[in-house]
């Protein structure tokens, strides 16, 4: 989030989309991470995963096999290490997965991420959205006063009920924005 304020309140709501796309694509770019190495916990999943589908591992892993069961346990201690948020990003819920992490559970985190999408949020809002990410009292009130100035707009609010999906992506970020503490 930048350090100055920015007035989206004196804008109009394509001015206001517009700086909101160019701010979030520099802080993606700002964010971006390399994918992940073969050694990584989520390439744990997909090991497990061709693992559980084996059936002569599974075999021995049922049977008590020392090499079987030291390879499940190391794969299963890699994955318990992701957190949630990425997990749900990703749709992933491991095979026997359990939620003991409060706040939403996982199948809820990977059920938003489609719809949040859709509305036009990127990864890196959506992260932010399902981590309960502060924002400023400054930022919380530019969102507060956009949105009563947009829903007062019947150009903005007749695109917003029709689906325009900038609208909605714009509508979407506000609300996350008011929805979430300030910090």
């Amino acid at each position: 989030m930048p350090e100055e304020a920015i007035d989206i309140s004196s804008m109009t709501p394509t001015d206001a989309g517009a700086k909101l796309a160019v701010m979030k694509a520099e802080f993606d770019a700002s964010q971006a991470t390399a994918a992940a190495p073969a050694g990584s916990p989520h390439a744990a999943i997909q090991q497990l995963g061709a693992l559980q589908g084996n059936d002569a591992w599974r075999g021995k892993f049922f049977a008590g096999d020392i090499e079987a069961r030291r390879q499940f346990a190391e794969l299963t201690e890699r994955i318990a290490a992701i957190p949630v948020v990425d997990l749900g990003m990703a749709g992933v819920k491991p095979i026997g997965w359990i939620n003991t992490d409060p706040g939403a559970h996982l199948e809820d985190l990977i059920a938003a991420v489609p719809d949040l999408r859709e509305r036009g949020l990127g990864d890196t809002a959506i992260r932010e959205v399902l981590t309960d990410q502060k924002f400023s009292a400054q930022q919380h009130a530019d969102a507060s006063a956009w949105k009563q100035r947009v829903l007062k707009d019947e150009f903005f609010v007749r695109l917003y009920v029709s689906g325009d999906a900038d609208a909605m992506r714009q509508m979407t970020v506000a609300n996350a924005i008011l929805a979430s503490e300030v910090g």
